[in-house]
């Protein structure tokens, strides 16, 4: 259900919730009859349950929202040092012996092209059990290892061991950024977001409207579109590779156009 609305684009989402939170209150007020006068002692205590009932969801979506912001710049570093780890490998690899480091550096492009046009697209599936580069990844071990010219007689090159600590770099960013995709919100956390925003809603709806019935319909508009708003930012936060907020493969064009001029 999650990953359907992470598919959906920015403005249908931000409808979409809309509708669904905003829409039911304003029903269920249209057809609640004029409230009587309500004693004060009965409007204090929904003010006051009104207001625990709002600071636990504020509380709550605040703790979530900063904990997935967190995760999504983790991500993002995780990108660009996987982009500088791929450029650093590429510019370590253009000192083995020719051919052998000409066609290091065109794998090396070919992967970093791979990650933009395929696997970018497949970044949110976080079910992924293998990746558009998991070949490419191994073919740039396989040309070293596999390297006639690693070592002349009993002397190892040293510019093989430099490329070869340069590819593991390389390695570990790509398993990072790999693994950032893979932990979404938990299901308990969710539950307890939306259980909180539909409390907030039924309080909202609940509390008496009084002889001026249109400060109920300012109250249940400012309410429900806060509640979708949050909803929303969470939805685009939730997953780093898509949504409003997805991360893009900046990072990897620019090494491509660095190693490519040069």
């Amino acid at each position: 259900m999650r990953a359907s609305l992470h598919d959906l684009s920015p403005a249908v989402l931000a409808v979409l919730l809309l509708v669904v939170v905003v829409g039911p209150m304003a029903l269920v007020t249209w057809l609640t009859k004029r409230d009587e006068p309500t004693p004060d002692n009965s409007e204090a205590l929904m003010t006051s349950t009104t207001a625990l009932v709002g600071g636990t969801f504020a509380l709550l979506a605040a703790f979530i929202i900063v904990s997935l912001n967190n995760t999504g710049g983790g991500a993002n570093e995780g990108v660009r040092s996987e982009a500088a780890a791929a450029e650093a490998f590429a510019r370590e690899a253009s000192r083995l012996p020719p051919p052998l480091g000409t066609q290091v550096v065109d794998q090396t492009i070919d992967y970093l092209e791979l990650v933009i046009n395929d696997e970018w697209k497949v970044m949110h599936e976080s079910d992924a059990v293998s990746n558009p580069t998991d070949a490419a990844s191994d073919r740039l071990l396989t040309t070293l290892f596999d390297s006639p010219s690693a070592s002349t007689g009993d002397v190892y090159d040293s510019r093989y061991e430099l490329a070869l600590r340069s590819l593991d770099r390389l390695e570990s960013a790509r398993a990072l950024r790999l693994n950032s995709n893979r932990e979404p919100l938990s299901n308990l956390l969710w539950a307890a977001l939306l259980v909180s925003a539909l409390l907030v809603c039924v309080t909202a709806v609940a509390f008496p409207a009084g002889e001026r019935r249109w400060r109920k319909w300012l109250q249940i508009l400012a309410i429900g579109t806060l509640v979708a708003t949050v909803l929303f930012v969470i939805f685009s936060l939730e997953q780093p590779y898509a949504g409003f907020l997805k991360i893009e493969p900046k990072p990897y064009r620019i090494a491509v156009n660095e190693l490519r001029g040069g």
